[in-house]
């Protein structure tokens, strides 16, 4: 066998899942960039893209923490139906406002915020994320991004005629 493929198969399970895990975090912020980035171009005066996460742990946790990196990004609210999530957010974002309900989130912070991602169990992917775009946000939700195809065609006809931007997180792993 060539060296390379040689190589390959030396590797123990622990630099495997190093190595995986290295490529699945890579791959989650580089999927992750456009998003930001291009969301920036219509940030507001200020300079940063206000921003809200719907969900405060797991895969939303991970969406903030690599979004956080960006400069010209702020967590302006956090909403989560288990108050116990908000204290790590606090502690990370202080100033942050909280909500449990994310229909409240959209009214209180509307015109506060140009984005949120949807991070939440799977059923309500579309629900909130077709509200956001309803509000004129863009959106980075988790897949899936709605829970069928005429969800996902609807939010998509939805966000181009409010001229808006949605982008689905896939983890490879």
């Amino acid at each position: 066998l060539p060296a390379f493929v040689m190589s390959r198969m030396s590797y123990t399970s622990s630099s495997t899942s190093s190595r995986r895990r290295f490529l699945q975090q890579g791959a989650a912020a580089l999927l992750g960039a456009p998003f930001v980035t291009s969301g920036l171009r219509a940030a507001p005066p200020n300079g940063k893209l206000r921003h809200a996460a719907i969900g405060a742990s797991g895969m939303s946790w991970a969406d903030m923490s690599s979004f956080s990196s960006h400069p010209m990004w702020e967590l302006v609210a956090v909403c989560d139906v288990d108050k116990k999530n908000f204290a790590r957010v606090e502690q990370r974002f202080p100033g942050v406002r909280f909500y449990t309900d994310w229909r409240e989130l959209f009214e209180k912070e509307s015109g506060k915020i140009d984005s949120v991602n949807v991070s939440i169990p799977d059923h309500m992917h579309g629900a909130v994320g077709m509200a956001a775009v309803a509000k004129g946000l863009n959106v980075y939700g988790q897949k899936p991004l709605a829970q069928n195809l005429a969800e996902c065609r609807a939010m998509t006809e939805r966000a181009r005629a409010k001229g808006v931007m949605t982008q689905m997180g896939i983890q490879v792993s």
